[in-house]
């Protein structure tokens, strides 16, 4: 089975607490002409796969960047929550 990726960028104490596993999820808005919102939504409605992933990389320093299995998928307000 071919492992999905998805790809956000986090800045600041926000990518290190997600680093260091201290905050296991990240908050995005929706954006609705971005695909990665389309399948965000399949997994809200469907689960996460056993083998989609969440890759965030840091805004700062791109070569710095964490991969986490995806644990949960919410929408809230118009607001995407993203678990591992």
């Amino acid at each position: 089975m071919k492992r999905v990726i998805i790809n956000f960028k986090s800045k600041g104490i926000f990518f290190i607490k997600e680093q260091k596993g201290w905050k296991k999820n990240t908050i995005r808005e929706v954006e609705m002409e971005d695909f990665r919102f389309d399948f965000l939504m399949e997994m809200c409605k469907n689960g996460p796969a056993v083998n989609d992933y969440i890759e965030i990389t840091s805004v700062e320093n791109p070569k710095i960047k964490f991969i986490r299995k995806i644990s949960d998928v919410s929408l809230w307000n118009g607001l995407f929550i993203i678990s591992w």
